[in-house]
């Protein structure tokens, strides 16, 4: 089924709300949650800051799928997030796939993030462009894995994220990875474990902690 003007209308008004885009793609039917992803992607929609609703009215729909009935702390810091965007530094070739599933989870519940090389404008220099990013960034997350600690690209954007004090929280998707060995500041940066985990559970974790800092 097509992106009619009156599809679109009406995923601009569900966005707006505040809905999902599992909640979306069952509203509209016909697509699926990535599908509605992407279009909001492309409709330069995904930076959504999510409102706060008064705590009488507050609903578990509100926040979408992932988000229960009276955890008010958890949607709490799914606001604050949101109004943040997160930098994903990962190795693109060997952990890209893994990083675009979990960028996909957080900017379902409403946490916008830069991520390369979806973001990387066509023709741009990728370098440049990549760093620049990483200083406009609030939040730093990393994906350390054994390709990751081995990536000059990755070290790279770490050590411009520590020396801009930027927040930084570390992804373990391997947890055997010395994340010294990237850089020796890591040591004092907090963990997540990624491990036996979904993307979608990682993604709540993840704005958890960003809500904490």
């Amino acid at each position: 089924m097509g992106w009619t003007e009156e599809r679109v209308n009406l995923l601009r008004k569900l966005w707006d709300e505040g809905r999902s885009a599992s909640q979306i793609a069952k509203e509209l039917g016909g697509v699926n949650r990535n599908q509605v992803i992407g279009k909001i992607h492309r409709l330069g929609l995904a930076g959504r800051a999510m409102p706060i609703v008064p705590k009488r009215t507050y609903s578990a729909q509100s926040l979408g799928d992932h988000i229960a009935v009276g955890q008010t702390q958890a949607r709490q810091t799914i606001v604050e997030a949101s109004a943040r965007k997160v930098f994903i530094s990962h190795a693109t070739k060997q952990d890209g796939t893994r990083a675009m599933s979990l960028t996909n989870s957080l900017e379902a519940i409403g946490c916008g993030c830069w991520i390369a090389p979806r973001d990387v404008p066509a023709g741009a220099e990728w370098n440049k462009t990549v760093l620049r990013a990483v200083e406009g960034s609030a939040i730093f997350l990393l994906l350390v894995s054994h390709a990751a600690a081995e990536s000059a690209f990755v070290q790279a954007e770490v050590h411009r994220a520590l020396d801009c004090r930027l927040h930084v929280l570390q992804v373990m998707l391997d947890t055997d990875v010395d994340a010294a060995s990237i850089d020796m500041r890591l040591i004092r940066v907090q963990r997540i474990d990624a491990t036996n985990c979904t993307d979608d559970d990682l993604a709540r974790r993840i704005v958890t902690a960003i809500g904490s800092l």
